[in-house]
């Protein structure tokens, strides 16, 4: 069998179509829009984006091609689904 000669230190390529941004650095505003409360960083399969604390983000705009308000829902979204579900329980049943 040919083997290429590629190294297998090789960092796994980033999934072209994921975006990673961090849900606790940012502040949802009562009109939806959100804040940056830190700098935070957008990564994507293009580079990194830095935010500087304060920039806010509105529903439906591209920033750097990226509509970082549906990113964010979408992370609130997977986040809610993650941590209050098992509290919610516990509370419930230690009756101390």
């Amino acid at each position: 069998m040919h083997m290429h000669h590629s190294s297998t230190k090789e960092k796994p390529k980033m999934d072209p179509n994921a975006t990673l941004i961090k849900l606790d650095l940012f502040h949802k505003n009562a009109d939806g829009s959100w804040s940056s409360i830190k700098n935070a960083d957008i990564r994507n399969a293009f580079g990194t984006y830095r935010i500087k604390p304060g920039m806010t983000f509105r529903k439906n705009h591209s920033y750097w091609g990226i509509d970082v308000v549906s990113l964010l829902e979408n992370a609130e979204i997977v986040d809610s689904r993650s941590y209050p579900l098992f509290d919610r329980r516990d509370r419930n049943k230690s009756r101390d």
